[in-house]
């Protein structure tokens, strides 16, 4: 404020005098020229200083949208508003700095007063980089079999199924939801698309056994199908050799075979919706040498006591075989003519086979092993 005294007494503004101003916008020098008017006369003149004003307590808003590019961004000007006092700060002002401006999220705009401005000190104001749309490649010529799950089908890298443990449905074409990350950074937004499975049939699991009645029949054991109630037709063949035969039959039994020959049988399944048809793998079964009358058990197995899981192992084994001609004949597991039930290689469980006997056939007789024990693993 401007007081104006005369020989120690106080003058009074527009009676006694006027006051101009000049340079007194900016900060720096500013003059004040005070002037007599009434019963005073003449002019004085003073200097005084403006002192540029704080920015410390500036609000600093920034407008606009920014999105992650992978560069540092710092906003212009025209998107940096500074607030001072009720008055917006000039942006000839002050320079424009960034700090946390490169990836994703929250950023720091740092306004700081030019050198010989009107302001001095800086202010700060928070800004936020939006995650980028990543460019991506949708996977295609997925593939499942029936009963799979879509852990079963793999993605291309940064692909993810929303669950793993879904089912991939029957047969045919479907889709399922999945996510897409371009990396862990956080910078880019997720994609969520439906991707297209292609599910094809799948096989059955099929157990064959059976076993010779006489040097000139075999008979076989109803196949085992899994799954069982789908209700698809069951055939039956026979070859001489370890390949599919081209000939199919409803009868379980074969007869008119020549003594002292092996055997290759198989089962074969029709098709379903969601099944293929399936061949099983060939079951040699061998036709005596001459009509049995009865067989024992000469040797055990090696090996009876399992842990649930393992495989049945029938080596060791040897059977005692009488002859209607009263000859008889040591046959060992070995010499792969004798049949079992549960068969060589069966996965043994506690509640399945434990306390129970394997029966081996021969020439349309059975004896049976000591029986198994299995205990839990």
């Amino acid at each position: 404020a401007v007081s104006v005294t005369w020989n120690n007494t106080p003058l009074t503004k527009d009676t006694d005098y006027t006051l101009a101003y000049t340079d007194n916008t900016n900060a720096g020098t500013a003059t004040v020229t005070v002037t007599g008017t009434g019963n005073y006369t003449g002019t004085k003149t003073e200097n005084f200083t403006i002192a540029p004003a704080q920015l410390n307590n500036a609000t600093v808003n920034v407008n606009g949208t920014y999105t992650y590019t992978g560069q540092a961004q710092t906003p212009t000007a025209g998107d940096v508003v500074v607030t001072l006092g009720g008055r917006t700060v000039p942006s000839d002002q002050y320079t424009i700095s960034a700090s946390d401006n490169m990836n994703a999220g929250q950023a720091t705009a740092t306004v700081t007063a030019k050198a010989g401005g009107n302001y001095t000190g800086s202010a700060s104001g928070k800004f936020t980089i939006e995650m980028a749309d990543p460019t991506y490649t949708t996977p295609t010529g997925l593939t499942a079999t029936y009963g799979d799950t879509l852990k079963d089908v793999p993605l291309t890298d940064g692909w993810a199924w929303n669950d793993l443990n879904t089912s991939v449905g029957n047969v045919g074409e479907n889709t399922f939801p999945a996510t897409y990350n371009k990396d862990s950074s956080g910078n880019y937004n997720p994609v969520q698309q439906n991707l297209t499975v292609k599910v094809s049939p799948a096989s059955y699991k099929i157990t064959l056994t059976g076993q010779a009645d006489s040097p000139t029949q075999i008979t076989l054991n109803k196949a085992v199908v899994e799954p069982g109630n789908i209700g698809a037709a069951v055939s039956y063949g026979m070859n001489t050799t370890n390949t599919a035969p081209s000939k199919w039959q409803a009868e379980k039994a074969f007869s008119g075979l020549t003594a002292d020959t092996t055997y290759y049988f198989f089962a074969k399944v029709a098709a379903t919706t969601n099944y293929a048809e399936t061949i099983s793998t060939g079951v040699a079964i061998t036709t005596p040498e001459k009509e049995v009358s009865s067989i024992s058990i000469k040797t055990q197995p090696a090996k009876l006591a399992y842990t649930s899981g393992q495989p049945l192992d029938l080596n060791g084994l040897s059977v005692q075989v009488s002859y209607s001609d009263n000859t008889s004949k040591t046959i060992g597991w070995d010499a792969n003519k004798l049949t079992a039930d549960p068969a060589q290689g069966t996965v043994l469980t506690v509640t399945g086979h434990s306390g129970k006997t394997v029966t081996i056939s021969y020439g349309g007789k059975s004896a049976a092993t000591d029986a198994l024990t299995v205990t839990q693993g």
